[in-house]
C-alpha cells in the first residue's frame, strides 16, 4: 500500500499544479477585467498578476516537493523498520526451530536412556516396567505443557508443575491420606534444567507415595525449592518408614536421580531412617540468574 502511494505522489503533485494553473488562468483574467475595465490598468495589473503567479507557483511547488520529500523519508524509515522487524522475526523463528530440534533430541535421548536403564534390571512383571516408563514420560510431557503455557522456559513455574504432578500422583495412588506441604520460591529455571529437575521431583514424589507409607497410607511429604546464595536447593522429605540405602542404591529410580543430578552439576544427598527420608539436591544458579 505504501509503495503505491509512493509512486502516486509525483502524479498528485503534477495534478495539483495543473489544477492551480487552470483555476488561476480561468479566474484571474475574468476578475481583472471586472475590476479594471480600463485597458491600460488591465495591462499593468496583468503584468503584476504574472509575477504573482510565478511567486505563488514557486511557493506551491516548494511546499509540494518538500511534503513529498518528507513523506518519502518517512516511508524509507518505515520500510527499513519493517525490514528489520521481519529479519528479527525470521531469526527468532530460526532460533525457535533449532531450539525445538534440540529439545526433541534431548527428550528422545532421555527416553532412550530410561528404557536402557530399565532393561538392565530384572523385571518379573513387564506391565510394571511399562507403568514406570509411562509415569516418567508423562512427567516430561507435563513439563513441556507448563513450558508452553509459560511461553518462556525462564518463566517455567515449578509450583504449577508440582501442583499438577501431585494431583496426578494422587489420582493413581491408593493413598489419599497423604498431605503435601510445599514452600516454593519463584526461582527461574533455564531450559536445560527444567527437564532433569522435573523428572527428579517426579521420581522422588512417586517413591514417597508408593513406599514411604506401606501400612497406614497416611503421612506427610514436605517439598521445598529455595535459593540459598548462589545455589538452588530442592528438598523433599517424608515422615514414612524409610528404606535401606545400600539396597535402594541399586534401584533404577535412584540411579536415574543421580544421573540427572550430574546433568544439573549438582549433588544429591539422602538421609533415611525410621522417622522418614530426606532427599536434598543442591545445584548452581544458572548464569542468566546468578546476579
Amino acid at each position: 500500500m505504501s509503495g503505491k502511494r509512493f509512486f502516486r505522489a509525483p502524479v498528485l503533485i503534477a495534478g495539483i499544479y495543473f489544477l492551480f494553473g487552470f483555476l488561476w488562468i480561468l479566474l484571474s483574467d475574468s476578475l481583472l477585467s471586472i475590476l479594471f475595465p480600463d485597458i491600460r490598468l488591465y495591462m499593468r495589473f496583468q503584468t503584476l498578476k504574472g509575477w504573482l503567479y510565478v511567486v505563488l507557483t514557486t511557493v506551491l511547488v516548494y511546499a509540494l516537493v518538500r511534503a513529498y520529500a518528507v513523506y518519502k523519508e518517512r516511508l524509507v524509515v518505515s520500510l527499513g523498520e519493517r525490514e528489520r522487524e521481519a529479519r528479527a522475526r525470521l531469526a527468532e523463528k530460526e532460533l525457535l526451530v533449532r531450539e525445538v530440534h534440540h529439545r526433541v533430541k534431548n527428550n528422545m535421548q532421555m527416553i532412550q536412556s530410561m528404557i536402557q536403564l530399565n532393561l538392565q534390571k530384572d523385571h518379573t512383571d513387564p506391565s510394571e516396567l511399562m507403568e514406570e516408563l509411562n509415569e516418567r514420560i508423562y512427567s516430561m510431557a507435563l513439563i513441556h505443557e507448563q513450558m508452553y503455557k509459560a511461553g518462556d522456559p525462564g518463566k517455567f513455574s515449578i509450583e504449577d508443575y508440582l501442583n499438577e504432578l501431585i494431583s496426578n500422583i494422587h489420582g493413581v495412588s491408593f493413598f489419599s491420606g497423604i498431605t503435601i506441604h510445599s514452600e516454593i520460591d519463584p526461582i527461574p529455571l533455564e531450559h536445560d534444567e527444567v527437564i532433569p529437575c522435573g523428572i527428579i521431583i517426579n521420581e522422588i514424589l512417586t517413591n514417597c507415595f508408593k513406599y514411604a507409607f506401606p501400612d497406614s497410607g497416611t503421612g506427610n511429604i514436605w517439598v521445598s525449592f529455595l535459593r540459598e546464595g548462589d545455589k538452588k536447593l530442592l528438598e523433599i522429605r517424608d515422615d514414612g518408614v524409610g528404606f535401606d540405602p545400600q539396597k535402594e542404591r541399586q534401584s533404577f529410580g535412584l540411579q536415574l536421580i543421580e544421573i540427572l543430578a550430574q546433568q544439573l552439576k549438582g549433588e544429591i544427598s539422602i538421609q533415611t531412617g525410621p522417622q522418614g527420608t530426606r532427599f536434598t539436591l543442591v545445584f548452581p544458579l544458572g548464569i542468566a540468574f546468578s546476579a
